[in-house]
């Protein structure tokens, strides 16, 4: 991709402004953003200039204000050129949804121009890009937290928790009232029901140690203990 083009570079009047590929709008998008931060649309009621609007002025401007959007940009335009070339892929082969926003939005990636009513959704390539990539960091983590976990203590094992209480819920049975806890401790979660009378003293975000016996394991690095005792 070329270093894009801006109305004003050309000498000859046109009652509308030229086309541009997607790879520009989405380059112009992220240097511009980069210099002024990312600003919405719904954001312009507070007299600031959206995204989109800067864009358009860095490409179809004609004044003053519009060689200034250039001028502080210009250094951003190599590194840019080469973000577009990334974003773009990226959104096309790993974007996910069901909703109209991201079926537009890769038809509009895919085109070889970008409409003057397209303009909005091909600059929000940007955010969708930076979002996607959070989540795919966030699964990633998840995943490799998920295979790095291990079970606390072995089935039939007395453990000492010390952790945040998460909940407290008391839950109605045939042999009376117990208590669910649930007690965050680091990479273990342990979940227990006892009618111990510290159950109903202790407050849910308290610290608390508790000795246990493990009755089971549970999905992820969860465990379910049985008789516990506060010690702590």
């Amino acid at each position: 991709m070329t270093s894009p083009k801006t109305w004003a570079d050309s000498s000859a009047a046109s009652p509308q402004p030229p086309e541009d590929t997607p790879e520009t709008v989405v380059a112009l998008a992220w240097a511009i953003s980069r210099i002024y931060g990312w600003v919405p649309a719904s954001a312009s009621w507070e007299g600031r200039q959206s995204t989109r609007s800067l864009v358009e002025k860095y490409l179809y401007g004609r004044d003053k204000s519009a060689a200034e959007v250039r001028h502080d940009v210009a250094a951003e335009i190599p590194a840019a050129m080469d973000m577009a070339k990334t974003i773009i892929p990226a959104l096309l082969e790993n974007l996910e949804g069901h909703g109209d926003y991201v079926t537009n939005l890769k038809i509009c990636l895919r085109a070889p121009f970008v409409e003057a009513r397209h303009m909005g959704i091909v600059t929000s390539a940007v955010v969708a890009y930076e979002k996607m990539i959070g989540e795919l960091v966030r699964t990633e983590a998840q995943g490799k937290a998920r295979a790095e976990s291990r079970y606390a203590g072995t089935v039939g094992e007395k453990l000492t928790v010390a952790g945040t209480v998460a909940t407290l819920v008391p839950v109605d049975t045939d042999y009376g009232t117990s208590m669910l806890v649930v007690v965050e401790a680091g990479a273990t979660v342990a979940k227990m029901f006892t009618t111990a009378a510290w159950a109903w003293e202790v407050k849910q975000g308290e610290e608390i140690t508790l000795t246990a016996k493990v009755k089971d394991h549970q999905e992820y690095n969860g465990v379910k203990l049985t008789r516990p005792k506060k010690v702590g």
